[in-house]
């Protein structure tokens, strides 16, 4: 599975956040998605998997090298914000953009246009993945669990693996608060939180963008 393959089927979880419910996670659908993701990760065959009450889903990638090596954690969020709907979201992949307005909602006339977000000219050439305008896409944070699972996959073995690495994907952050307390569990020496660039209007569009990592130690 590619990581556009998979971040299109997260996308299809709803996962919003509310702020008013105080609970962790705040949602039911963000309990749904860490089963599912907790699934994947068992089929990849990756260790000491838990999922807890409040939706914190943890596991092990092991090194597979006779010395001892360091740990590196990679964490993520699954829930998305609270301030646009992500319930039934629509992506679309635009092929090599070309630097123009992107017409996201031609019956509602919802455009996405260079002209308010100059950022999007730092992408031309490249593809982008957006929504109808109706809803979030997501991109924040399902791009850095799609990046995070493709690499645990990747670096399965046979494929040597010169570190140890700990996964924490997480619910709460967008209403509450990454609550990092359980990071000790595997004495991480170094962690990267994978949180993927993405624009925004008042009408909670995102745009997927190229997240490309240099993983140090991770040959």
């Amino acid at each position: 599975m590619t990581v556009v393959d998979r971040f299109l089927q997260y996308v299809k979880f709803d996962t919003q956040s509310d702020e008013e419910t105080n609970m962790t996670p705040s949602t039911p659908g963000q309990m749904i998605f860490a089963q599912h993701l907790e699934n994947e990760l068992r089929t990849m065959g990756l260790k000491d998997i838990s999922l807890d009450e409040n939706g914190y889903l943890m596991a092990t990638l092991p090194g597979n090298i006779d010395k001892e090596v360091p740990t590196v954690g990679f964490i993520a969020h699954l829930d998305t914000s609270p301030d646009m709907s992500g319930r039934h979201v629509t992506p679309r992949i635009v092929q090599s953009y070309d630097g123009g307005d992107i017409t996201l909602n031609p019956t509602e006339n919802i455009v996405l246009s260079p002209r308010q977000f100059p950022e999007l000219l730092d992408y031309k050439g490249e593809d982008l993945i957006v929504t109808d305008g109706n809803t979030l896409l997501g991109a924040d944070d399902k791009a850095g669990i799609a990046d995070d699972y493709s690499i645990y996959e990747f670096r399965m073995p046979p494929s040597p693996l010169e570190t140890w690495i700990e996964l924490l994907t997480s619910t709460a952050v967008e209403a509450a608060g990454l609550d990092m307390s359980d990071m000790t569990r595997a004495g991480m020496v170094r962690d990267m939180i994978v949180e993927n660039p993405f624009l925004a209007t008042d009408r909670g569009i995102q745009t997927l963008m190229p997240l490309n990592i240099k993983l140090m130690n991770l040959r």
